[in-house]
């Protein structure tokens, strides 16, 4: 697909651009099959409107019929793979100085397509927490299997109050995260470049994010295969799927080799900690079904992978990484757990860390212990208080 000759505008301002912000919708994601909230419900909810179904209102008054809905949707997502629009975007972020990755998209497609440091306005269906104490819930490894009509779930109970526990998204009438919403906004505010791709910039308050840079002085772009509620705010409008644009729109500006270049997924950081005999970090990568493997890198030098029987010996190759989270924590455990203090934890082991934890600690009482308690409960704690910006509508 070529772009319009007028592009020469965008081409030569992304050359030119230092900080880049993209907003991406739910159209990135229909490229990857994922349904939208504006298409119609099949099976269990075929007599509801999704907007029916994405308020608390509707969790309180049957949390089985929306517990259930959400799960089908998870597993739609973990079956889903990302597209050449994700991939062209962790492409992107290699090729300007700063990039500002903000989603409408619960799905965490950009980040299995490589992406990081990714602003979630509408929250992620991978961090669900209880609707009573905010605490965290972790689910269980897999790919959940349900009919294609769906079913009625109950949801889990919380591990600390027995509440019930909720998926973790931004409902209509709630708030944007505090954190993400002040940042997508100073993002906006000083971007040269700012792109919104595969949304209907109908969704507010995130689609005052365009107007926002434009405001500011911004090239602003639009890609969507249609016609959309910036199409007047906008100074650049690219008609087509974003899985086509993007990468022409790299090529076009860097060379075809970097479009063609395909993105890698690095290793994210599960846990970093400092235990009496230095700092060490279990690093975890995720396949293309969602499934975790895991390896421990010790020290600030370059990563060195080892297995949880290497003896020392430094991995040579992918295939050594080890698949389960009892292993993962076997390549932890021949440091003093009292000793451990944690940071940058990963938001869907927190549990999962934090019962390791106290398992380890609790039959140990002094003083050390009871401040290892303290610093892990830090590092595993989770803010889920509301911002100052409304959700109004979903993509």
């Amino acid at each position: 697909m070529n772009l319009p000759t007028y592009s020469a505008i965008l081409v030569d301002g992304l050359r030119a651009a230092r900080r880049v912000v993209v907003l991406t919708g739910a159209g990135v994601s229909a490229e990857s099959g994922i349904p939208t909230f504006r298409d119609k419900l099949v099976g269990l909810w075929e007599n509801y409107e999704p907007a029916d179904l994405a308020t608390p209102a509707a969790f309180l008054r049957d949390a089985a019929l929306v517990w259930g809905w959400y799960e089908w949707r998870r597993m739609t997502v973990l079956r889903a793979q990302p597209n050449a629009a994700h991939r062209a975007l962790t492409t992107l972020r290699a090729l300007v100085p700063e990039l500002t990755l903000i989603t409408q998209n619960v799905d965490d497609l950009h980040e299995r397509a490589g992406s990081r440091d990714v602003l979630h306005l509408h929250g992620r269906l991978a961090q669900p927490y209880c609707a009573g104490c905010q605490q965290s819930y972790v689910f269980p490894p897999g790919i959940p299997d349900f009919p294609p009509g769906g079913e009625r779930i109950e949801p889990p109970r919380c591990s600390q109050c027995c509440g019930k526990v909720r998926p973790g998204v931004v409902w209509f009438g709630e708030d944007l995260p505090r954190r993400e919403w002040q940042a997508a906004m100073d993002a906006a505010k000083r971007c040269d470049i700012f792109l919104c791709i595969g949304t209907s910039s109908i969704v507010r308050p995130a689609a005052t994010l365009t107007e926002i840079a434009a405001s500011a002085g911004a090239l602003t772009v639009q890609v969507n295969p249609t016609s959309t509620d910036a199409d007047g705010v906008v100074s650049v409008s690219l008609k087509g799927p974003a899985g086509a644009m993007l990468p022409e729109l790299i090529a076009r500006t860097w060379g075809r080799d970097r479009a063609d270049k395909p993105a890698t997924s690095p290793p994210e950081v599960i846990v970093s900690i400092q235990a009496e005999g230095g700092s060490i970090t279990l690093l975890g990568r995720r396949n293309s079904e969602g499934l975790w493997s895991y390896a421990r890198k010790v020290g600030d030098q370059t990563p060195t992978l080892l297995d949880d029987e290497d003896g020392g010996r430094a991995m040579q190759s992918k295939s050594q990484w080890v698949t389960t989270w009892p292993k993962a924590v076997a390549l932890l455990d021949r440091y003093p757990w009292a000793m451990l203090s944690g940071s940058e934890v990963h938001p869907e082991f927190r549990e999962r860390i934090w019962s390791e934890v106290i398992q380890r600690l609790k039959a140990n009482e002094s003083a050390s212990t009871d401040r290892a308690r303290e610093r892990w409960a830090r590092a595993c704690r989770r803010d889920h208080n509301g911002g100052n910006a409304r959700h109004s509508d979903i993509t």
